[in-house]
């Protein structure tokens, strides 16, 4: 198999039949459809069944829940049997030779990606030939908007290949680790090119490759809503922080939130920074726990087992890190209560884990035959009865999520680990995450709050040092 058409599909009942119809039709190409049913909430899946349940072109991917552009992308890359990847989006409908000029450039070019013409629907303007990126770091569609007049050529250069028709080795994609799942929406077809970039990808766009878009179907809403621009403005800075680095990267960064906070919707922009730092002070996070699990453990090489590894951006930087790491996540269809390790642990790690499980002590036993003798739990915890609890109240970090079913003050769950028969052999206090996450809580509330929080937040955390405050607690445990 050749070429793998992954079609990631949420609440398009009224256009995904048309899309693969259209695929299908696809001429001199050996290829499959893998269609990712991304957990919508119309009639997509019963559609989907009905019409190509017993195709031997089409397979159905079925995910419980909205993946999102990214997620719902790898899901489908991990399912696909071909050589080569085509990510389209699900409102898009295909020429007959789109798939096979595509292929004509793409063949024994590994480190290529490619993108078709891709005009507006059932007219002759251009959406998209091709994706630039400007400085500071601005995503930008080459020719959108603009009368198809064959004004490109046959090939045009891009610093990017557009996520509404993306062409990719599979092996080339999973080496640069597929697309960055905290996106969301937005910027992650630039970032997954600008990594390329780093290890000598490049990006084309190929005009006899045509296809036609009806736009996105993302959002409900109007393309200039808050929720949109709140992304786009969030990402746009992630996508710096994470790519670039040294003074280039705060420059470039600076810039952007200055374009945001004059452009309007300010809380939108003030929020997107916040969360930009956020997600960086996140980076720096994952750096701090794993340096000082191997002090606790005082080995650089170490078997790792994270217990709800979430996005896995731990387990990536510790493989990274020359740490034999491997994550499971119930996100991901995995279950812990179903898990038995096959291997005993130095580490293992629940980070944010055990205030989602109904019987903690029960769990937390049932680990100690995981770890290998001398082996260390780690374990990451909200915690609950402190001063920025009485502030925010229902905004608090602690009940944000509603999975959440426990709610433990320092004490408590202190004694949540004694019960197990753990040894505590170090803790301390977590506070990047509760100082964002609150004061981005209070955004909703206005502006103004916001200012209020970073006045207060050292005088909080000057109180944590003392022990008055106990937010975010993180223990290193020892079995007994």
């Amino acid at each position: 198999m050749k070429i793998s058409v992954v079609i990631v599909n949420y609440n398009g009942e009224k256009y995904i039949r048309e899309c693969v119809d259209s695929v299908l039709k696809s001429v001199e190409v050996s290829f499959e459809v893998v269609v990712v049913e991304n957990g919508s909430s119309d009639g997509s899946l019963g559609l989907l069944k009905k019409k190509y349940g017993g195709s031997k072109k089409v397979r159905i991917v079925v995910s419980c829940e909205n993946k999102f552009f990214a997620g719902g992308s790898n899901l489908g890359a991990r399912e696909a049997k071909g050589e080569w990847l085509v990510f389209l989006n699900s409102d898009t409908v295909v020429q007959k030779s789109w798939l096979k000029e595509l292929w004509g450039q793409a063949e024994g070019n590994k480190k290529l990606m490619l993108q078709p013409k891709i005009l507006t629907y059932k007219s002759s303007k251009i959406d998209c030939v091709a994706g630039k990126y400007l400085w500071p770091g601005f995503g930008v569609a080459v020719g959108r908007g603009q009368e198809d007049r064959g004004q490109f050529g046959e090939i045009i250069r891009g610093e990017y290949a557009n996520g509404t028709c993306l062409m990719v080795n599979k092996e080339w994609f999973f080496d640069l680790g597929g697309f960055d799942e905290w996106y969301k929406y937005f910027y992650e077809d630039v970032d997954l090119q600008l990594r390329a970039k780093r290890l000598g990808g490049s990006a084309v766009g190929v005009m006899k490759s045509v296809i036609e878009h009806k736009g996105s179907l993302s959002f409900n809403q109007n393309v200039a809503s808050d929720e949109v621009v709140f992304y786009y403005r969030r990402n746009r800075l992630v996508t710096v922080l994470k790519n670039f680095s040294g003074g280039e990267r705060w420059l470039r960064w600076g810039l952007l939130v200055g374009v945001s906070l004059v452009s309007g919707r300010l809380k939108m922009s003030v929020k997107a920074m916040l969360m930009s730092l956020d997600w960086l002070m996140g980076e720096v996070f994952v750096r701090m726990r794993l340096r000082e699990a191997r002090q606790v453990v005082k080995k650089k090489s170490i078997q790792w087992l994270d217990l709800g590894c979430g996005d896995g951006k731990l387990v990536k930087m510790a493989n990274e890190w020359g740490i034999k790491a491997m994550g499971i996540d119930e996100k991901k269809g995995e279950k812990i209560e179903a898990y038995e390790a096959n291997r005993k642990y130095e580490v293992i790690s629940m980070y944010h884990v055990l205030e989602h499980i109904k019987d903690p002590v029960k769990q937390l036993k049932r680990i100690k035959k995981w770890l290998k003798p001398g082996g260390v739990l780690v374990l990451e915890v909200p915690l609950t009865g402190n001063l920025s609890e009485k502030w925010l109240k229902k905004d608090y970090l602690a009940y944000w999520d509603k999975t959440h079913v426990n709610f433990w003050t320092k004490d408590e769950f202190l004694k949540v680990i004694n019960k197990a028969g753990y040894k505590v052999i170090r803790k301390g206090l977590v506070w990047h995450q509760v100082f964002f996450h609150n004061i981005t809580a209070k955004l909703g509330r206005g502006v103004g709050q916001v200012f209020v929080g970073v006045l207060l937040w050292p005088w909080l955390k000057l109180l944590s040092i003392f022990g008055f405050n106990d937010e975010m607690m993180r223990v290193y445990l020892i079995k007994v």
